[in-house]
């Protein structure tokens, strides 16, 4: 078996190369940098040189796979006059196309961040449309909605929607950015709201991928979420460990005081997970977010 991946290099790529390399496939990655293929090929893959906006790159791949993993997403820095959504929006479309009539499997990524912060919802619930200006750009909704429609033109289309939260000892974005400010500011701090995060160990997400690749079907939306994590928690925990006070932050104090991750710190981010542990038999098993939290290789520079 042959596999295409995007974003191959990234946290959640090289976790999810490793299973499938290990179980014998064989993986082509995108990677912008021959710096990139040079850990790909230490990763047991073969680089694919080139960027996700090469819509033709990207299509020809597709073609050439069993099977399709996409989970780069441009950075706005990076996006030049688009938005990071029209991009990945253009890279879906292409690699769609190219694999219409062939059944193969086509998983996008998505984020559990789209979805409404009202209630907990599930696998069939839809993104709700973005009007904060900060996410707009970063919109997956319309990738969704493009990348499901291929599973009415023989494509076996899925989505992944991970949890906002994924981490192993020493990694995790929103945490690392959590920690980093921590260490910056001396304290730290939640919003006050009892506001949730769901959470996954990156282990178990890859895991996730290669099961919705192996047996997932058309037309599905799928939650790596492994558990629920009060901010307030994960906040205590990390001044425990860096041996600063904890304190709440008000919501008109967290743009000046979060910056970048106030979105992200101010609501709920949470879902529920049920239907993708059943309809894949996938079983969290590995080490929860507050117990990794106390990896001393979290808090190094």
């Amino acid at each position: 078996m042959k596999v295409f991946i995007t974003g191959s290099t990234g946290l959640i790529g090289s976790a999810i190369i490793n299973e499938l390399v290990k179980a014998g496939v064989e993986v082509h990655g995108l990677v912008r940098s021959q710096t990139n293929a040079d850990r790909l090929v230490k990763l047991g893959g073969v680089p694919v040189l080139g960027n996700i906006t090469d819509t033709d790159l990207l299509a020809q791949e597709a073609v050439k796979s069993d099977g399709v993993i996409h989970l780069a997403f441009m950075s706005p820095r990076n996006a030049g006059n688009s938005s990071p959504a029209a991009v990945d929006q253009k890279a879906i479309t292409a690699m769609g196309d190219a694999l219409i009539n062939s059944n193969k499997p086509f998983i996008i990524t998505s984020a559990i961040g789209e979805l409404s912060s009202m209630t907990r919802q599930s696998e069939t619930d839809r993104p709700v449309k973005m009007t904060d200006p900060a996410l707009l750009a970063m919109d997956r909704g319309n990738s969704e909605e493009i990348a499901l429609a291929f599973a009415t033109k023989g494509v076996r289309s899925m989505v992944v929607r991970p949890a906002p939260s994924v981490h192993i000892a020493g990694k995790g974005g929103f945490i690392r950015g959590l920690i980093t400010l921590a260490q910056s500011s001396q304290e730290s701090d939640y919003v006050t709201g009892n506001y949730h995060w769901a959470s996954v160990h990156l282990l178990d997400l890859a895991h996730l991928y290669v099961l919705a690749l192996n047996n997932g079907q058309a037309g599905h939306v799928y939650h790596g979420i492994a558990e629920e994590v009060a901010l307030k928690d994960i906040a205590t925990t990390i001044g425990e460990q860096l041996k600063v006070p904890v304190k709440a932050i008000s919501p008109a104090q967290a743009g000046s005081h979060f910056g970048w991750l106030t979105p992200f710190v101010s609501r709920n981010i949470y879902a529920e997970s049920s239907l993708t542990q059943n309809n894949l038999n996938w079983h969290p098993e590995h080490t929860n977010l507050l117990t990794d939290l106390t990896n001393p290789k979290f808090y190094e520079d």
